[in-house]
Formats: structure tokens, sequence, C-alpha cells
């Protein structure tokens, strides 16, 4: 879609420059790099001086072009110079995600995910019956383990259907870790559980006797149900309203 306003020549000067950025800017960078650090460095001259549309930035850039040095280098310096401290209205919260609380923007290399989070249980099956038979998850992993001294254990891992982070299921190791069954987040919800169809799913894990601690009401998130899972674990259950 084209702004109202914008003229074919200037059109044109913005194809031209967003070639020459991608050259000049990508191509120079580790390959694990280019994603991340060439965006950073796009939103960051569309928000230098509270710009509010690429044809306003791409008109400077020539004059933005370091002499005597590389584009590359060039993006290493301008990562290293945001800081936080700068602000634009408008703009406060992208530029957030793109610089750390206290200090200049870090950029990691590569993706990074939450891959599992654990769930303390009392015994293997019976959890997996909870989240794979009565919630729906998927059982990804059950395979022979050892703990750290060498006893035999399961490494159990269950997720929801299309989701990327697992829970792996732990089964508790001690009397330590048998108190902390149930009460993982001093009896807090600590899990949040959104489903497409929130009357539907309710009403089946009701049948299945999952227990609600509080009816479903409307919040201006959605739709919000407290349930406990096999271990006693406070879970939201959500839905759009």
């Amino acid at each position: 879609m084209v702004s109202p306003g914008v003229t074919p020549e200037q059109l044109t000067h913005t194809r031209q420059w967003l070639e020459t950025f991608a050259t000049e800017v990508f191509t120079p960078l580790a390959r694990s790099d280019q994603r991340a650090k060439g965006l950073a460095y796009l939103r960051g001259l569309l928000l230098d001086g509270c710009r509010t549309s690429i044809w306003n930035m791409s008109s400077g850039y020539p004059r933005r072009r370091s002499t005597g040095s590389s584009a590359a280098a060039a993006v290493e310096r301008f990562l290293a110079s945001r800081t936080a401290t700068t602000t634009c209205v408008g703009y406060a919260e992208p530029l957030a995600r793109l610089t750390t609380v206290t200090g200049p923007a870090t950029l990691r290399s590569g993706i990074m995910r939450i891959d599992l989070f654990t769930i303390v249980v009392d015994d293997y099956d019976p959890a997996i019956e909870f989240f794979v038979g009565i919630l729906g998850f998927e059982l990804a992993e059950d395979s022979p383990s050892l703990t750290n001294d060498g006893r035999p254990k399961r490494w159990v891992v269950v997720r929801p259907p299309g989701a990327e982070t697992g829970i792996l299921l732990a089964r508790a190791d001690g009397e330590h870790q048998a108190t902390a069954i149930g009460n993982q987040v001093a009896g807090r919800v600590g899990f949040f559980l959104r489903v497409d169809d929130f009357d539907a799913a309710y009403r089946r894990m009701t049948a299945a006797g999952v227990e609600f601690v509080t009816s479903p009401r409307a919040e201006p998130y959605g739709w919000v149900a407290v349930f406990l899972d096999i271990a006693g674990n406070r879970w939201d259950l959500l839905g759009s309203v």
C-alpha cells in the first residue's frame, strides 16, 4: 500500500536505498547476525529523530554512510551507542525491545527460546494421564534416564499440540523435592494455558474431573478460570471473549 502524497520518484529512491542497505549492511555481517542486527539497525534509524516514515529516513541515508569504514562496523557502533534512555513519543515501547533496561543495547546472535520447564510430580504415569489423557497434550518423550548418581528415572516431556515449549514431568526424588509438589510457586497461579474454544475446553475438563477453584469470569484480556493440575499447582485456563 502506498502512502498518500508519496511520489513515484520517492518510491524509486526508497527501493534503491533498501537495496543498498541490504547489500552494504546485511551482506558483510555473519549469517547468524544478519537478521537480528540488520533489523535492529533499520528500526533504530527509523526511530532516531522521531521519524515516522521510511521515506524520511531513506532520503538522508547517503549522509549517514561512514567514510573509510565498512557498513558492518557502522552497525556495531550504532548498536553499541543505543541506550534505553533514548526515547521518542510513540516509539518508546518498540525501542525498549531493542535495548537493555539500564545500558547499551545488546543483541545476542541466534534465536533464544524456553525449551522446557519442570513440574515436579509424585509419579510419572498419573501425570502423563492427566496432561495427555485429560488436557490433550502430546507425549513428546518418555525415555529411560539416570539421576546424577546413577539411579534409574524417566525423561518425560509433554507439550500442548503445536507448542514449542514442553513440560518436563519430574518425579520427586527425596523428601526435599516432595515438598515442592503442588507448591512450586507458593500457591500462586504459575502456569497459563490458552485455548481457542474456552467453553468447550472448560466443559471437557470439568467432565473429566479437573478441579476448578474459580468459576469462569470475563476479564479485559479474555475468559479465565483457575484449575489445579495433578500435582495441585494452580493454572489459568484462558480464552478469548
